[in-house]
């Protein structure tokens, strides 16, 4: 009744009462199940929690059974203990006759009450060895926590030192970047000035081909038509581009003079037929054979020396006869491959062309496309055709008026030699110098080029230089930053090892102390139980002997007997004794148990910043 009254005030863990009360109404003990119950912890699901012990007084003797499991096996094992407990008989009154009855009911009750004191014993070791988990637990989570707050603090300093490093680095690079644009804008520099300096020499030395008389005070000197002009890179491309016969003028019909295989065909004119082309070729060539000397000019007209197309040249720039020995020209030719030996067989036995094919459907397109193209390599194509073309229309302009004044003068008898002899001493002239210019242009253009070359070369092998110096920088820095890396994990992993090793060390030490005091526990309890065996047998061959006096009849003084037996064999204070010594050595296990717990704490260290770990992984104590 009292349990029952307990009922309204007891407060059980969440969802208990409730989980016993659905599934105890409809459903039998055999079919019960547990979708979801709230965890039970272990001061809940203890022995000694009296609202389990009271559970346990109203679910059986109601029938009825709770939900959960763990709290079925707790109150098992609590209805286990009340269970013994009845069994223990009670204790036997010394002052009455002991009988064999009484005897076994005592030595049943003694061995009853050590039995459970040992398993109560076992009980409070289990609870011992998992505080002592737990601490090993707590201490472990301890050092992690001081572990990761050294590992971001180290990290971060890493960090800084990280960013340090980069923005060095990014000076450095800045710094031999601007290094290297300064070399290349001092090189850039020295070659416009070599070119600079080689343009201004050809400037100063090269004049107009265009003469005539001009009359001073004392002396007749040749004089320019136009004012005296120098060279430019403009007329040295122009020269250059005028050098290559593939660039002689595309013109169609009506817009200006051209010549094509045997016909000059000029508006009012009579040059229509190749009779007439064949006449004027004639009397060309009748003075191509002499040898005319220019007026200021050391060059000669001649067939050695006369106006070749570039690609007919024998190797001289200028046309100049091969004076070398024939030792010399042998053995170049040994030397030379195929095509080389070609082009001098053909050099040897040129045959002049004054007149290129015109232009039809069958080489339209490739002329046009090489013109293009060179047009293109050389830079300024409209400006270039223009003045090339205006050049080339004022010498056919006077090369047709020779033409036509030789047709209408044919049959008379007209000395044709004085007649055109300014004008054949002009285009003998302007062949000269143009076999001249174009020799001068095509070195010149050679040597711009190549400068340009040199220079385009040399920048792009700085660059490259640049850029493997820049490679391998960075190949360098990713290698340190992989070793720092590499040595900050190997350091890592020694450190954890260094304290799992510890503490392992420290938790045997422990585990191996423990089991020491258990045996000796054991021992001693073992020689407890011996004598008490000892002290039963001595009781019972004690009453056995003052049970055959008795029957012998022997006068007895019970009181004295009695009181001699007390102060001999007192059994209830050997218990009390045994028991006091239990408690005593319980008491000294914790006090040891604690005292090695605090010599491993101030072997391993605080960890709370009195242990220090070095670089190698040794444990370093602060002073």
């Amino acid at each position: 009744m009292q349990a029952n009254q307990q009922i309204p005030n007891q407060q059980a863990p969440y969802r208990q009462l409730v989980s016993i009360a659905i599934q105890t109404d409809f459903r039998e003990t055999s079919i019960q199940t547990d979708p979801w119950t709230a965890p039970i912890d272990e001061t809940t699901a203890s022995l000694q929690n009296q609202k389990l012990r009271d559970l346990v007084d109203l679910t059986f003797q109601s029938g009825l059974l709770p939900a959960h499991q763990q709290t079925i096996n707790v109150i098992t094992k609590i209805q286990e203990e009340k269970e013994f407990d009845l069994k223990i008989p009670p204790p036997v009154d010394p002052t009455i006759e002991q009988t064999e009855k009484t005897r076994n009911q005592e030595k049943t009750r003694i061995q009853m009450l050590i039995q459970k004191d040992i398993q109560t014993w076992a009980l409070k070791e289990q609870e011992l060895a998992k505080q002592h988990a737990l601490r090993i637990k707590m201490l472990v989570d301890q050092l992690e926590e001081r572990e990761n707050a050294r590992t971001e603090l180290r990290d971060e300093l890493l960090d800084r030192l990280e960013v340090t490093k980069k923005e060095q680095l990014q000076l450095t690079q800045l710094k031999l970047t601007q290094r290297a644009v300064m070399e290349l804008k001092k090189t850039t520099h020295h070659l416009k000035t070599q070119i600079a300096d080689q343009l201004e020499f050809q400037d100063n030395n090269v004049v107009s081909d265009r003469l005539i008389q001009q009359k001073t005070v004392n002396t007749l000197l040749p004089r320019l038509t136009l004012p005296q002009q120098k060279t430019t890179k403009k007329i040295v491309k122009q020269s250059i581009y005028a050098a290559n016969p593939l660039n002689a003028p595309i013109l169609k019909p009506g817009e200006a003079p051209y010549r094509f295989a045997g016909v000059i065909r000029l508006a009012g004119t009579e040059l229509k037929t190749e009779e007439d082309f064949r006449e004027i070729l004639k009397f060309q060539q009748e003075f191509q054979v002499e040898q005319v000397k220019k007026l200021n000019c050391k060059y000669a007209v001649s067939k050695e020396n006369g106006y070749l197309p570039p690609r007919l040249l024998p190797g001289n720039l200028l046309g100049a006869p091969d004076t070398r020995p024939e030792w010399m020209k042998t053995k170049r030719v040994r030397k030379s491959d195929e095509l080389q030996q070609e082009k001098q067989k053909e050099a040897k036995n040129y045959v002049w062309k004054q007149f290129e094919n015109p232009p039809d459907v069958s080489n339209q397109a490739k002329s046009d496309a090489a013109l293009f193209i060179q047009n293109l390599i050389r830079g300024k194509y409209t400006q270039i055709i223009q003045e090339n073309g205006k050049n080339r229309r004022i010498g056919l302009v006077d090369e047709l008026r020779l033409a036509h004044i030789l047709v209408q003068t044919r049959g008379k008898d007209v000395n044709l030699q004085k007649l055109g002899q300014e004008r054949i001493q002009l285009i003998q002239q302007n062949i000269q110098n143009g076999m001249v210019m174009s020799g001068l242009s095509g070195f010149l253009g050679q040597t711009v080029d190549q400068i340009e070359k040199e220079r385009v070369r040399m920048q792009q092998v700085s660059r490259a230089q640049g850029i493997l110096q820049i490679a391998i920088r960075e190949r360098q820095r990713r290698e340190d930053l992989e070793q720092k890396t590499r040595s900050g994990e190997i350091l890592q992993r020694q450190r954890k090892d260094f304290v799992r090793q510890e503490i392992t060390q420290a938790h045997r030490e422990f585990v191996d102390m423990v089991i020491d005091q258990l045996n000796k526990q054991s021992l001693e309890e073992d020689a407890q139980q011996q004598a008490n065996d000892l002290a039963m047998r001595q009781v019972e061959a004690i009453v056995e002997l003052d049970y055959q006096k008795s029957v012998q009849g022997a006068p007895h003084n019970y009181q004295d007997q009695l009181a001699e037996y007390l102060n001999e064999f007192l059994l209830p204070e050997v218990d009390r004794q045994f028991q006091i010594m239990k408690v005593q050595k319980a008491e000294e296990k914790w006090i040891l148990t604690g005292e090695l717990a605090k010599a491993m704490a101030e072997k391993v260290g605080s960890y709370h910043g009195k242990a220090v770990i070095d670089e190698e992984g040794n444990l370093e104590t602060e002073a």
